[in-house]
């Protein structure tokens, strides 16, 4: 039976992480078909093993990693009318998902919904933002957010939504994006030239330039545990800023202004 909806994850040395993913997803509450893919970067974590113990996992294989890379490799391969692309380091609310789907049924002109992402704390990761300018990233990467940019953070998080309600937004994080297939087949795959971060963004740039609309579902919760190497690691924070760059060069003068 072809799957209704595609789970796609990708993998690299994050196997107990994998493990408790797709548990949560096994979990879920879904009467529909579904196929979990699983891109893999070999790296002797135990992944393989596992994939052979569970017969909903179509297990792919890849040479490096590249997060838009090896989710583009799942998306091309994937056969569900919607595709959900999760991160491994995340564990899903038990109706996350029949909520996901519900929200984008009633609303046929929605290209992508992110799901409500909560830390191991309990507190809010805020995904479904407004499109970050260079202020944005002036206030996120310095001290300056806190203190005299605080408005600039307040209005690029949506602080004040309630986050427990569906409501549209300019981009979802793709540690959670439910996409509808005839709007991915229309807008066209992730951009690869993003090494690390903004990705995401582009993808929904992209969708809202052609008139497709992003949501988030506040009803679809998920526990992030947000590994956030760009906060840790030089490379990391290298690569972020220069997909920062690639975005506004790419988009022009009104990206960088947060417009369409």
């Amino acid at each position: 039976m072809r799957p209704f909806l595609s789970f796609i994850l990708i993998n690299f040395r994050l196997a107990k992480d994998l493990i408790r993913c797709v548990d949560s997803i096994l979990s879920s509450s879904m009467d529909f078909p579904f196929e979990i893919i699983v891109v893999n970067v070999p790296s002797g974590d135990g992944t393989e093993a596992f994939a052979a113990q569970h017969p909903e996992i179509r297990l792919l294989t890849a040479e490096k990693f590249s997060i838009s890379g090896l989710r583009n490799i799942g998306l091309k391969a994937s056969l569900g009318k919607y595709k959900l692309i999760l991160d491994t380091d995340l564990v899903l609310a038990k109706d996350a998902v029949s909520n996901g789907i519900e929200l984008m049924e009633s609303e046929p002109s929605i290209a992508v919904a992110g799901f409500d992402l909560i830390s191991e704390d309990g507190s809010s990761q805020f995904n479904g933002r407004r499109f970050p300018t260079p202020l944005t990233i002036l206030a996120r990467r310095t001290p300056l957010g806190r203190s005299i940019l605080r408005w600039e953070i307040k209005r690029h998080l949506y602080e004040d939504a309630d986050r427990d309600q569906d409501f549209e937004v300019d981009w979802v994080s793709g540690a959670t994006m439910l996409m509808r297939g005839s709007a991915l087949r229309d807008i066209g795959l992730l951009d690869e030239r993003f090494v690390y971060g903004f990705e995401d963004v582009d993808w929904c740039y992209r969708a809202k330039r052609m008139g497709w609309k992003v949501f988030l579902s506040g009803r679809s919760k998920a526990v992030h545990r947000q590994h956030r190497r760009s906060a840790r690691s030089l490379w990391f924070a290298y690569q972020h800023l220069r997909s920062a760059a690639l975005f506004y060069q790419k988009h022009g003068f009104k990206s960088i202004f947060g417009r369409i």
